[in-house]
């Protein structure tokens, strides 16, 4: 569940009402991965001066992974737009969402930690790898959005129960022992 695009920034609360009225009748959940930011191909709708957008590939141009669009529109003295078109098949990362948003959705009662991403970028989103380890340390150690037990149960138990995984998400006699040790300290 994301708030993307600067016309939708600071609509979280409205977003999460609709949600929790829908909880009241049906099973509804969502889920969050902790970045304001985006990952993509690059999609010409979505080309805007509003936020920054980072290029992660681009097959006629390879060499411009990794770099910010609106760099590469100046080094090539062309609009925004023309020069998405010219790096055309590629990648991106739309750095388009607002913080608050972001934190108010990850830290409601019905939002699991998500993550995804495209492995195959030479510049992936840092989601890819780094959603987990983001919740336990800067949002829940470091910013103090959420105990740690209820960072842990959004991965886990939150999210095990939602997807009907039996035996799963918890440390109890009897259930499967996915476990992950960490020093919260150092995560």
């Amino acid at each position: 569940l994301k708030c993307a695009g600067a016309g939708n920034w600071g609509r979280s609360p409205q977003l999460l009402a609709s949600l929790e009225l829908a909880a009241k009748t049906h099973p509804v959940g969502c889920d969050c991965y902790p970045y304001a930011a985006s990952s993509s191909t690059l999609d010409l709708k979505q080309v805007t001066d509003a936020f920054r957008i980072t290029i992660t590939w681009s097959t006629p141009h390879p060499q411009m992974g990794g770099r910010d669009l609106q760099e590469i529109a100046g080094e090539w003295q062309v609009s925004l737009m023309e020069a998405a078109r010219r790096l055309q098949p590629a990648g991106a990362v739309y750095y388009g969402m607002d913080e608050a948003d972001v934190r108010r959705i990850l830290a409601h009662p019905l939002s699991m930690v998500g993550s995804d991403g495209l492995p195959e970028d030479p510049f992936p989103h840092p989601r890819l790898w780094g959603a987990f380890p983001r919740v336990l340390g800067h949002f829940s150690r470091d910013v103090g959005l959420f105990p740690l037990h209820t960072a842990v149960h959004k991965m886990t138990g939150l999210s095990a129960a939602r997807f009907g995984l039996a035996e799963r998400g918890e440390i109890r006699q009897g259930y499967w022992a996915d476990l992950v040790l960490f020093d919260p300290l150092r995560v």
